[in-house]
């Protein structure tokens, strides 16, 4: 394998009881909180695992089901995830958006089967007691050195 390695970092799951969820994953995983907010409560085991949970019925975008978002990778930093980026793009596969917040800077692919499919380059520090936009400002992966596929009209 060349570039840069990857490793899973962490799942996203839909939730539609959103409370209890966070909740029974806290315990059965003797997970901390390290984010919350209206849409989504990250937590972190003590191994560094993080799972996402994303409240169905509070999300932006349509969620019809609970279960897994999608997986996200984690890269060194900005530069690393730009690289990659840039080794998908020479094979023709293309990112469908780029988002950053205080947490991370995400861009997110879409598999054969239309799952997305995050590769993230997460923050070193996040400010103590900082406001954190739960999805981020979208941004426009070119910023990265990134190319976008064309989107057809």
């Amino acid at each position: 394998m060349t570039g840069h390695p990857l490793r899973l970092d962490a799942i996203e799951l839909q939730s539609r009881r959103h409370v209890a969820m966070i909740r029974w994953y806290q315990i059965v995983l003797d997970a901390e909180v390290i984010h919350r907010d209206a849409i989504q409560c990250w937590l972190r085991t003590g191994a560094g695992t993080t799972l996402i949970l994303v409240a169905t019925a509070q999300a932006p975008r349509p969620r019809e089901v609970a279960g897994i978002a999608g997986p996200a990778f984690a890269v060194s930093d900005e530069a690393a995830l730009a690289g990659l980026c840039r080794r998908l793009e020479r094979v023709n596969i293309y990112p469908e958006r780029a988002l950053r917040n205080l947490l991370a800077t995400s861009v997110v692919y879409r598999d054969p089967d239309g799952n997305p499919v995050a590769f993230k380059a997460l923050a070193a520090v996040v400010p103590q007691g900082a406001t954190v936009d739960p999805l981020g400002e979208e941004i426009d992966p070119r910023g990265l050195g990134i190319a976008v596929q064309a989107q057809a009209s």
